[in-house]
């Protein structure tokens, strides 16, 4: 029951989205990432032994 609406619905919706991918690539527009704002503190647990831990890979 479900089938016919993907068929025409969900199809023509990808089609718009390919066609607009299409366009600006050809275009050379350039689309931007959002950021996220990240805000507080965090400290790593005592593992070493009375050391504080260091960043990963050191």
């Amino acid at each position: 029951m479900v089938l016919p609406l993907q068929q025409f619905v969900y199809r023509q919706l990808m089609y718009l989205v390919v066609i607009q991918s299409v366009a600006k690539a050809i275009l050379g527009v350039r689309l931007r990432w959002h950021t996220i704002n990240r805000q507080g503190t965090f400290s790593a647990p005592d593992t070493l032994g009375g050391e504080l831990a260091g960043p990963v890979g050191r």
